[in-house]
């Protein structure tokens, strides 16, 4: 006969890669390897952790980067000097936007990107 074919088999395997290697996931190891807590405790404490430190005002997660927006609207008009604008912190990719992917497909990923990254900086 053959073997059963799994549909989206590499899809669900770049989606997995990447999610092993997101922030609360490496939190979720290193709490129970070092402190020995169960599946569950270091689940919740991970996660607790890490929206704690995404809270920080001058801390950035490995997903996340500082960009300067404009100060004004007449920030870029002729003559004026070019000034220092406010920092920003986007994610330019979430744990989100992995399950959105791995269930709608990488379209609706990319325009779902677009739009928290638009939102974060406004």
């Amino acid at each position: 006969m053959g073997r059963n074919k799994e549909y989206r088999q590499r899809l669900k395997y770049q989606v997995a890669s990447a999610m092993k290697k997101t922030l609360t996931s490496q939190l979720r190891v290193e709490l129970a390897e070092t402190l020995g807590l169960s599946e569950a405790e270091s689940e919740l404490l991970a996660h607790r952790l890490g929206t704690w430190l995404l809270r920080q005002p001058d801390v950035r997660s490995p997903n996340q980067i500082f960009i300067c927006g404009a100060l004004s609207c007449t920030a870029y008009a002729r003559g004026k000097a070019p000034s220092a604008g406010k920092r920003i912190c986007i994610t330019p990719y979430d744990v989100n936007d992995l399950e959105l992917e791995l269930e709608f497909g990488l379209t609706p990923m990319q325009q779902g990107r677009v739009l928290r990254m638009i939102e974060e900086a406004y």
